[in-house]
């Protein structure tokens, strides 16, 4: 209960004595909210103009008095550092060196008996009195060593809180010196609802003193609605002080006599010594320490921003007492650090310097971007907004010309678009602006991202959240690639959203589906996009607007925005009511508006092959509560393929909810802006949009459901579909996530955002899930279930077997590259150097000497990375190897790299129709592990598997007696191991440690599915890793490996796992851990490969799919739009001196307007 309104409600279970509460959303009271809304005027002398990572987190930890790193990564993932620029979790972990500072003020005594050489008094884990105690707690956690007991429960502990206006107050002991007002102590308050820590410097401890320092604390938490009821305090408590206490009906108790610990202002006091500390061994070594009461303030400040409200736990202390902590308009910098302040003309004379010596302070809070700043020559304080920072033993901020450049031509693009006032200046024609846009991305390629970007209202990417960047990142626009005569050239293509940098999917079990489609599937669609033939560009919206097909595209955006809406003319009467239209005026004060992208798609198989879709610029919303949803992995749906040709009399089907996110209503509502140009005339009528716009063209949207783009749409669109499939018994398995089951009926689906693939027995289980979704949803069904979320399925039941693979992806990623058609095939995807077998010195590779290439091949290089590395892990594991040597040198990527990718891509031509075959089985998981010793760069190994699922072992309880038959691969491993191994047998059990850590989620997989697992039989080829996995061989100088692969023992022992040995030629896995000659390849290829007919290699000039959709013909005005181009490797600077011709005339055109007007 809260002010008489209920919040949780539940029973008590009464086998446990637990609480089981439902924790579904309810309605709180208001608070402030967690970030402030911030404008977009130039940011003040701070860090925001740092660029290297390192520099930036170390600013900032300075700033924030040099935390210990765990506690700061908790507040910053708790949002209570949202504001500061570029701070995020993974910029900490990755970037933060080791602070002295931080050591100076919070090293602790290491505590004793953490290694105790004393036999221990607990009782043994198998003795009667360990069951006692074990059974004693029940298991909430549901988290158990043994592989039989994993059920996950949603128990939760709670602690009501109650506002209780309790307070502890101290005073610290003498500091060690006399500042210049005096100061000699500091009056430490502990306020319990806010878990704040607040201070007052004290120049002696005598009556008159404690009791203006207590009154100021005092009336600051009374005036933040925090009134003290009940002091607590030692007992320095004078006569004066208690009379004060009682007249303002505080109750105040004395802790007993030599029990300070029983006052919680005791350990209040050592926490900010801590800080403050860590804050002062940061200073200048020339900072005059009388001035260490002034640095106070900031202290309390960052202390509180790294503690959490007890009133509100989304929070911080901080924030529960001032609001929202806003580094924008309050910016902070290290304490202590020497700076420059500008004279103003009326304090100088006219040739005296313009700025004078002096040491930073604090912030001045109440002051717009202003600090307190205390000047050497008049020994005084003083408020200034313009100063010049030079930190001790800290990086300085700064902003490289490269930025500088980038930054003007985008604010000119900007101000020539969006005059204000209104400027005389007629339309500049599309061939200037083309080349206005074109120049601007040359100097952004330079440059790389540009912090300020102006608002982008139409794009052909899905929104990428950026929520953990203080500027939303873009990517480069296209840029040909230089080429010269002994340089390989890259694939020139399209820009795209940013690739995946990753060198192998990543390991999670959450995704986030924040966007309309997964990370994981990020690269489905992407031959959908809308492509100019003749130069490779990725059209947006605008762009298409001038094409052929205008009124068929503004047609469609039409029918997006009625949908979304309340409909649109007599064709859609009727909406999803998702956005509404408003004045400027309705949009909250305390609430961000964000910017509008419009995605423009070819989709065949649609009802409406020309689709658009707008989307929100979720990455400049702040959503305060969680939005990480969960989602299938690849992995897991193909289990559930393997389960439906597997499972007698089970069928395939696919089902699509119709506007997934569109349909869930939100509680908090967002809001978004369009320029009224772009909107279609129809809608403009119908919605009297012209009533509504702001004078610079705006108009305003609010957001009341879900909608692509939005953090918060994924979460709150599957907690909807939880809550409404629950009704009709179906639920998420507790292990799996996106794999879903019933709890009687013989069916269960995989879920990835909106997409359900479907295993089900009977016609009448299928039926009973169609017809839940559709009371509540729009869906449209496909019962022969041949595409599912990219992959192209054929289903063959009587013969018992599935094929699955992706057509026209390669054709596709070759025309999207531009890569020329190979004159002869291509078998093998990279390098290979035959190893000197025999040989008694083995010479490592020489270093790649080869030149570097430059930014923009880089990126081209990762686009083709991230473009095949998920259709390698879906269908064409062949491939991994090659991507994973290439990834690894992309941070230093030379023309060496270059000429690996061009291989790759002849090798994608060579073999474009890759297809695995799943056959019925008995589902048990079978791994085959094996690991290249000292095969990579820098001394490391490369660990390989191969997955798959095959007939039940006669015996599970040993190794079996002879190869189970093979099967398509379920799951592929080709990892470089991050530790340098000693020796091959240890990087053979660093293999099978990893390729075991892969298979439990695998098991988990198929146990939900219904499939029991015995010990996964897994397969090696070194004898000494077997025997020290399974404890057969006695260690000598194996007790030097990495105590990890322990875990390994422990797992075999609890028979999760049954570790044998197999010679190498029967090994699957070895394929997987290094390159091999072309022969190699052509021979194993069907190992894990359905042979297909395709023998000769695709070429890119005859790539047709998407003829008539890609491929529209343009009429002599439009063909000025799209530049031909017969060299698509012309260097930078030819193109910037062909853009530079065209900016002048665009110059000299603004010129003679502005002269003649």
């Amino acid at each position: 209960m809260r002010d008489n309104t209920v919040i949780l409600q539940g029973s008590r279970d009464p086998s446990t004595g637990l609480w089981q509460l439902c924790l579904q959303p309810s309605t709180l009271p208001p608070t402030i909210p967690l970030v402030p809304q911030l404008d977009n005027q130039p940011a003040a002398n701070n860090v925001h103009e740092l660029t290297v990572k390192q520099d930036i987190v170390t600013y900032l930890h300075r700033a924030c008095f040099s935390p210990v790193p765990s506690t700061w990564l908790k507040a910053i993932d708790a949002g209570h550092f949202a504001t500061w620029p570029g701070l995020t979790i993974d910029l900490v972990r990755k970037h933060l060196a080791k602070s002295v500072a931080t050591s100076k003020g919070h090293m602790r005594q290491e505590r004793q008996h953490l290694r105790s050489t004393q036999t221990s008094s607990l009782p043994l884990p198998h003795s009667k009195e360990a069951n006692i105690t074990t059974n004693a707690t029940p298991n909430i956690g549901g988290k158990h060593d043994d592989a039989t007991s994993h059920k996950r429960t949603h128990y939760v502990f709670m602690k009501p809180i109650a506002v209780t206006g309790q307070i502890h107050s101290d005073q610290t002991g003498r500091f060690p010196i006399t500042s210049s007002r005096g100061s000699k102590y500091i009056m430490v308050v502990y306020d319990y609802d806010s878990n704040a820590i607040l201070t007052e410097p004290l120049t002696s401890r005598t009556e008159t003193e404690l009791l203006r320092a207590y009154s100021k604390l005092h009336d600051y938490l009374t005036a933040r609605g925090l009134k003290p009821v009940l002091q607590r305090l030692d007992n320095e408590a004078p006569g004066r002080l208690q009379s004060y206490m009682r007249a303002q009906s505080v109750t105040f108790q004395l802790v007993p006599p030599h029990n300070h610990r029983r006052n919680a202002a005791e350990k209040a006091i050592g926490t900010w010594k801590d800080h403050f500390i860590a804050g002062l061994s940061s200073l200048d070594p020339n900072f005059p320490m009388h001035l260490w009461c002034r640095l106070i303030p900031q202290a309390t400040t960052t202390l509180n921003l790294l503690r959490q409200s007890h009133i509100n736990p989304r929070l911080s202390a901080e924030a529960q007492l001032n609001g929202a902590f806003d580094f924008n308009t309050t910016p902070l910098a290290p304490p202590g650090t020497r700076v420059v302040v500008h004279e103003k003309t009326t304090q100088r004379g006219s040739w005296d310097t313009r700025g004078i010596d002096g040491w930073y302070l604090g912030p001045a809070p109440k002051h717009y971007r202003c600090y307190r700043v205390y000047i050497s020559k008049t020994a005084s304080e003083r408020h200034s907004d313009t100063v010049s920072f030079f930190p001790y033993n800290c990086p300085m901020p700064k902003t490289s010309s490269a930025d500088a450049a980038s930054a003007a031509a985008t604010a000119l693009i900007h101000a020539l678009r969006h005059p204000a006032p209104a400027s005389p200046f007629p339309n500049l024609g599309d061939d200037q602006l083309a080349a206005l846009d074109q120049l601007a991305a040359i100097f952004q390629t330079v440059s790389g991202p540009s912090t300020e970007p102006p608002p982008r209202v139409e794009s052909n990417e899905p929104p990428q959240p950026t929520s953990a960047h203080r500027y939303p990142l873009r990517s480069s626009p296209a840029a040909p690639i230089r080429s010269e005569p002994t340089s390989p050239r890259l694939p020139v293509s399209a820009p795209t959203p940013a690739a995946a940098t990753h060198r192998y999917p990543l390991r999670s079990t959450q995704h986030s589906a924040n966007s309309a489609t997964s990370d994981l599937f990020a690269h489905v669609h992407q031959a959908n996009t809308v492509v100019n033939p003749i130069t490779g560009q990725v059209q947006e919206y605008r762009h298409l607007l001038q094409g052929p097909d205008a009124p068929t595209w503004t047609h469609s955006f039409a029918n997006e925005l009625g949908r979304l809406s309340q409909g649109v003319g007599t064709r859609m009467p009727s909406g999803t009511e998702t956005i509404w239209w408003i004045r400027k005026h309705q949009v909250p004060s305390d609430r961000k508006v964000t910017y509008g992208r419009i995605v423009a798609t070819i989709r065949p198989q649609k009802s409406e092959p020309h689709r658009t879709r707008l989307t929100v610029g979720g990455d400049r919303l702040d959503y305060p509560g969680a939005v990480s949803t969960p989602t299938a992995k690849l992995t897991t749906a193909k289990c559930l393929l393997n389960s439906t040709i597997s499972t007698a009399n089970a069928r395939f089907m696919v089902a699509d909810i119709k506007d997934f996110y569109l349909n869930t209503p939100m509680e908090r509502y967002e809001y978004m802006r369009l320029p009224l140009s772009i909107i279609p005339d129809e809608i403009v009528n119908q919605y009297s949009l012209k009533d509504l716009v702001t004078p610079d063209g705006w108009v305003y949207i609010e957001i009341r459901k879900g909608m692509y783009g939005l953090k918060q749409a994924g979460l709150i669109a599957n907690v909807r579909l939880t809550a409404h499939l629950a009704k009709y018994g179906y639920a998420p398995t507790p292990r799996t996530p996106g794999l879903w089951r019933h709890h009687t009926r013989n069916i269960s689906f995989c879920l990835v955002v909106d997409d359900f693939g479907v295993k089900y027995v009977g016609q009448h289980n299928a039926d009973h899930l169609v017809k839940a979704l559709q009371n509540l949803y729009t869906i449209s069904t496909d019962w022969k279930g041949e595409l599912y979320c990219g992959l192209t399925i054929k289903w063959n039941y009587p013969q018992k077997f599935v094929d699955i693979s992706m057509p026209d992806y390669v054709p596709a990623a070759l025309h999207k590259f531009r890569h020329d058609t190979p004159t002869s095939r291509e078998d093998a995807p990279h390098k290979w150097t035959q190893p000197a077998y025999g040989a008694k010195i083995q010479y490592a590779p020489d270093l790649d000497s080869s030149t570097p290439l430059n930014k923009s091949q880089v990126t081209r290089l990762q686009q083709v990375i991230g473009t095949l590395l998920y259709y390698s892990i879906a269908v064409d594991p062949t491939m991994l190897v090659a991507l994973g040597t290439i990834a690894a040198a992309q941070s230093n990527a030379t023309d060496h790299t270059a000429t690996a990718v061009v291989k790759l891509l002849n090798y994608a031509a060579t073999n474009p129709d890759a297809v695995i075959r799943y056959k019925a089985s008995g589902m048990t998981l079978y791994v085959h592990s094996d690991a290249s010793y000292l095969s990579e760069p820098k001394a490391r190994s490369r660990a390989g598997g191969h997955f798959y699922l095959s007939d039940k072992p006669v015996d599970p309880s040993t190794a079996p007696s002879s190869q189970p038959p093979n099967n398509g691969p379920l799951h592929t491993t080709s990892h470089i191991l991050r530790n340098v191994m000693a020796s091959a047998a240890e990087s053979e059990v660093g293999a099978l440690f990893v390729n075991s850590q892969e298979a439990i989620p695998l098991r988990y997989a198929l146990e939900e599915l219904g499939h029991p697992q015995p010990p996964t039989p897994v397969q090696t080829d070194n004898s000494t890793a077997a025997g020290y996995s399974n404890n057969t061989i006695k260690q000598k100088r194996s007790k030097a490996m990495d105590m990890r692969f322990s875990w390994l023992q422990c797992r075999e022992r609890q028979r999760q796992f049954i570790i044998y040995w197999r010679p190498g030629s029967e090994n699957l896995g070895d394929y997987h851990t290094k390159h091999h000659s072309a022969s190699h390849h052509r021979k194993m290829r069907p190992q894990f490969l359905h042979p297909t007919k395709t023998t000769q290699p695709i070429s890119r000039k005859t790539f047709t799919p998407c003829e008539g959709v890609l491929m529209q013909p343009f009429t002599d005005a439009q063909q000025t739009h799209y530049v031909p181009q017969t060299n698509c490797s012309w260097s930078n600077e030819s193109r910037t001196q062909k853009l530079l011709h065209s900016l002048g005339k665009a110059t000299r055109r603004l010129a003679n307007s502005s002269l003649s007007y």
